[in-house]
């Protein structure tokens, strides 16, 4: 279980959240939380919905998957992952810590930008940032033997998408981890995939506590037949 703090104080404008996992400590600087950011966001912007700052939160199903990431360091270490909706960069940072290849990719330029100094603040090797919508995947096909995402597949029009980047990105044999925070939302999610051809397994479930709240998370691994 990571140890959380409360929100330290940092540069004018930012706060500093303090983790601890996979045997350090990590400080993340985030704008404000999502209830401040969410109330600035201009709802009449035609893709407003896109764009909702669920980047600014540290997710505990992040922070499980993260956990797991150093658990399997071997596995990824000098590999190629792709990290999906990096948002904070928990998992982005943790896996280019433990030596793995990262590409992270956000829709979000300022979840890029503070993944970029989070990763400086935090003395890791800068994965590669990316600014992608998932939808129109931007990385050579089957570049990656390592996909994995937090607390993504929290609405079910993702599912779609997703699977199609999963099928395009994926090198062959490689596996895709996701940490999903059980809500009833992304209930049908391992059917839904079954259904297209992945094999997916449940892999652990967890109470999991960030600085910003707490969840019980599932942890799959899918795979190609």
């Amino acid at each position: 279980m990571p140890h959380t703090d409360p929100a330290e104080s940092s540069l004018p404008g930012r706060e500093t959240l303090t983790l601890t996992l996979a045997g350090r400590t990590w400080r993340i600087e985030r704008e404000g939380d999502l209830e401040t950011l969410w109330n600035s966001l201009d709802e009449e912007t035609p893709d407003a919905e896109d764009h909702i700052p669920y980047w600014v939160e540290m997710w505990p199903a992040g922070v499980a998957l993260a956990a797991m990431l150093a658990e399997r360091k071997d596995e990824i270490a000098g590999r190629a992952c792709l990290d999906v909706g990096c948002g904070l960069a928990v998992t982005a940072l943790v896996a280019s810590w433990l030596g793995a290849r990262v590409v992270a990719f956000d829709i979000m330029q300022e979840a890029l930008s503070y993944g970029r100094d989070n990763a400086a603040l935090n003395g890791v090797p800068q994965p590669l940032w990316l600014r992608m919508d998932w939808r129109y995947p931007a990385v050579r096909k089957g570049a990656f033997p390592f996909i994995f995402g937090g607390d993504v597949i929290y609405e079910k029009r993702f599912f779609e998408p997703l699977d199609a980047l999963f099928r395009h990105a994926l090198a062959p044999g490689g596996r895709v981890w996701l940490g999903e925070a059980r809500r009833d939302v992304s209930k049908p999610f391992p059917d839904r995939f079954r259904e297209r051809g992945w094999l997916v397994e449940r892999v652990g479930q967890e109470k999991r506590t960030s600085p910003t709240s707490s969840m019980t998370v599932n942890l799959w691994e899918l795979r190609l037949e």
